[in-house]
């Protein structure tokens, strides 16, 4: 799991593209990061989806699902995706080793078939404001 540590903040949230109706009222963001001084920004961006299997869905496809939970009443978050590189390269802009990517295959309620797929696991500064 991955914490604060100083490895970026979030400085400027911003919509960036035309899926919000898609799969329903999902959001998507792309975020400019302050990592050690410098500004990076990102293209890669994720959806937050109301309902669990929407997200799912979405991140089976290949895209970036945020999806928000709490452990031991702390915020946190796992940016989810059966696109490893994707989540990779959301990673390095925002400092993280992908040695920390995590592998989890998830059920498809599409077929029942297993598909591989990664996370990573986001509190403090990393997890994007609501």
């Amino acid at each position: 799991m991955l914490g604060s540590g100083g490895r970026g903040t979030i400085a400027q949230p911003a919509p960036t593209d035309g899926h919000e109706g898609i799969l329903g009222r999902g959001r998507s963001e792309a975020v400019a990061l302050v990592l050690q001084g410098r500004a990076v920004s990102t293209e890669v961006s994720w959806q937050e989806f109301p309902r669990r299997r929407d997200g799912l869905l979405h991140a089976l496809d290949g895209g970036l699902w945020l999806h928000r939970f709490t452990l031991d009443d702390r915020p946190m978050a796992h940016l989810v995706s059966s696109d490893r590189e994707r989540l990779i390269a959301w990673g390095r802009a925002v400092g993280l080793d992908a040695r920390w990517l995590q592998y989890k295959p998830l059920r498809d309620p599409r077929t029942g078939t297993r598909v591989a797929a990664w996370h990573w696991d986001l509190w403090g500064d990393l997890l994007p404001p609501r």
